[in-house]
Protein backbone atom coordinates (compact mmCIF):
# COMPACT_ATOMS: atom_id res chain seq x y z
CA UNK A 1 0.00 0.00 0.00
CA UNK A 2 1.35 3.58 -0.91
CA UNK A 3 2.43 5.16 1.95
CA UNK A 4 -0.04 8.73 1.55
CA UNK A 5 -2.51 5.53 2.19
CA UNK A 6 -1.65 4.37 5.34
CA UNK A 7 -3.09 4.93 8.21
CA UNK A 8 -2.10 4.10 11.95
CA UNK A 9 -2.69 1.11 13.77
CA UNK A 10 -4.83 2.26 15.94
CA UNK A 11 -7.47 3.41 13.85
CA UNK A 12 -7.66 0.41 11.84
CA UNK A 13 -8.44 -1.18 15.88
CA UNK A 14 -11.48 1.09 16.00
CA UNK A 15 -12.33 0.57 12.38
CA UNK A 16 -12.60 -3.44 13.12
CA UNK A 17 -14.47 -3.17 16.30
CA UNK A 18 -16.94 -0.46 14.68
CA UNK A 19 -17.03 -2.31 11.66
CA UNK A 20 -17.79 -5.76 13.72
CA UNK A 21 -20.50 -3.80 16.23
CA UNK A 22 -22.26 -2.91 12.94
CA UNK A 23 -21.94 -6.19 11.42
CA UNK A 24 -22.57 -8.68 14.10
CA UNK A 25 -23.48 -6.42 17.60
CA UNK A 26 -19.78 -7.92 18.89
CA UNK A 27 -16.62 -7.03 20.10
CA UNK A 28 -13.99 -8.47 19.13
CA UNK A 29 -11.12 -9.88 20.55
CA UNK A 30 -7.17 -8.16 20.22
CA UNK A 31 -6.80 -11.45 18.04
CA UNK A 32 -9.13 -10.97 15.76
CA UNK A 33 -8.63 -7.01 15.24
CA UNK A 34 -4.58 -8.08 14.63
CA UNK A 35 -6.07 -10.27 12.01
CA UNK A 36 -7.79 -7.39 10.52
CA UNK A 37 -5.12 -5.38 10.68
CA UNK A 38 -2.54 -7.52 9.20
CA UNK A 39 -5.04 -8.15 6.20
CA UNK A 40 -4.06 -4.11 5.33
CA UNK A 41 -0.63 -5.42 4.53
CA UNK A 42 -2.27 -8.02 1.78
CA UNK A 43 -5.46 -7.27 0.96
CA UNK A 44 -6.68 -4.85 -1.57
CA UNK A 45 -8.22 -2.40 1.23
CA UNK A 46 -7.37 0.87 0.64
CA UNK A 47 -9.21 3.53 -0.88
CA UNK A 48 -9.07 3.53 -4.44
CA UNK A 49 -10.30 7.48 -4.74
CA UNK A 50 -11.30 10.46 -3.47
CA UNK A 51 -15.10 9.31 -2.46
CA UNK A 52 -13.60 5.96 -0.63
CA UNK A 53 -11.04 8.10 1.58
CA UNK A 54 -14.00 10.47 1.91
CA UNK A 55 -16.56 7.62 3.01
CA UNK A 56 -14.21 5.45 5.18
CA UNK A 57 -13.27 9.14 6.83
CA UNK A 58 -16.92 9.98 7.71
CA UNK A 59 -17.42 6.55 8.74
CA UNK A 60 -14.49 6.43 11.02
CA UNK A 61 -15.37 9.82 12.80
CA UNK A 62 -18.69 9.14 12.81
CA UNK A 63 -19.63 5.19 13.16
CA UNK A 64 -23.59 5.35 13.36
CA UNK A 65 -23.27 6.50 9.30
CA UNK A 66 -22.33 3.15 8.70
CA UNK A 67 -25.28 1.29 8.10
CA UNK A 68 -26.48 3.93 5.99
CA UNK A 69 -23.85 4.83 4.24
CA UNK A 70 -23.05 1.22 3.66
CA UNK A 71 -26.72 0.30 1.89
CA UNK A 72 -25.86 3.51 -0.80
CA UNK A 73 -22.62 1.88 -1.54
CA UNK A 74 -24.40 -1.61 -2.00
CA UNK A 75 -26.77 0.30 -4.40
CA UNK A 76 -24.33 2.51 -6.28
CA UNK A 77 -20.56 1.11 -5.66
CA UNK A 78 -20.40 -2.91 -4.87
CA UNK A 79 -16.50 -2.65 -4.80
CA UNK A 80 -15.83 0.10 -3.04
CA UNK A 81 -13.16 0.09 0.41
CA UNK A 82 -16.16 0.39 2.20
CA UNK A 83 -17.64 -2.98 1.48
CA UNK A 84 -14.18 -4.63 0.94
CA UNK A 85 -13.36 -3.89 4.58
CA UNK A 86 -16.98 -5.03 5.61
CA UNK A 87 -16.55 -8.11 3.94
CA UNK A 88 -13.39 -9.01 5.15
CA UNK A 89 -14.58 -8.02 8.87
CA UNK A 90 -17.71 -10.77 8.16
CA UNK A 91 -15.38 -13.12 7.79
CA UNK A 92 -13.17 -12.76 10.47
CA UNK A 93 -16.60 -12.54 13.07
CA UNK A 94 -17.85 -16.08 10.79
CA UNK A 95 -15.09 -17.68 11.40
CA UNK A 96 -14.72 -16.45 15.46
CA UNK A 97 -16.31 -19.48 17.62
CA UNK A 98 -18.37 -17.37 19.77
CA UNK A 99 -20.16 -15.33 16.94
CA UNK A 100 -20.25 -18.35 14.23
CA UNK A 101 -24.28 -19.07 15.39
CA UNK A 102 -25.40 -15.48 14.34
CA UNK A 103 -24.36 -16.71 10.55
CA UNK A 104 -25.81 -20.34 11.14
CA UNK A 105 -29.08 -20.56 9.93
CA UNK A 106 -32.12 -21.20 12.51
CA UNK A 107 -35.60 -22.59 12.06
CA UNK A 108 -38.57 -20.02 11.79
CA UNK A 109 -42.11 -20.47 11.44
CA UNK A 110 -43.30 -19.15 7.85
CA UNK A 111 -45.39 -16.36 9.82
CA UNK A 112 -42.05 -15.76 11.44
CA UNK A 113 -39.96 -15.40 8.62
CA UNK A 114 -42.63 -13.59 6.53
CA UNK A 115 -42.40 -10.96 9.21
CA UNK A 116 -38.79 -10.71 9.63
CA UNK A 117 -38.88 -10.48 5.81
CA UNK A 118 -41.13 -7.43 5.70
CA UNK A 119 -39.57 -5.70 8.59
CA UNK A 120 -35.84 -6.31 6.95
CA UNK A 121 -37.06 -4.60 3.48
CA UNK A 122 -38.49 -1.70 5.34
CA UNK A 123 -35.68 -1.06 7.28
CA UNK A 124 -33.31 -1.75 4.25
CA UNK A 125 -35.48 0.84 1.88
CA UNK A 126 -35.11 3.34 4.71
CA UNK A 127 -31.26 3.10 5.90
CA UNK A 128 -30.53 3.69 1.60
CA UNK A 129 -32.39 6.49 1.14
CA UNK A 130 -31.07 8.30 4.09
CA UNK A 131 -27.47 6.53 2.86
CA UNK A 132 -28.19 8.06 -0.46
CA UNK A 133 -28.22 11.68 1.32
CA UNK A 134 -25.76 10.64 3.28
CA UNK A 135 -23.25 9.37 0.15
CA UNK A 136 -24.37 12.60 -1.64
CA UNK A 137 -23.65 14.77 1.06
CA UNK A 138 -20.12 12.88 1.98
CA UNK A 139 -18.48 13.41 -2.07
CA UNK A 140 -20.06 16.56 -2.96
CA UNK A 141 -16.82 17.64 -3.34
CA UNK A 142 -15.69 15.03 -5.62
Amino acid sequence: MPPEMRVSRSVLETEARALAHYLADVSLPEAVVNRYVLAHDVLPLAPTSERDARVLSITRRFSWTLPYLDAAEAALRRDSALRRKLLLVAALVETWPPAADRFLPSHRSILRATTTLGRVCVTVLSKTALGLILYATAVRRV
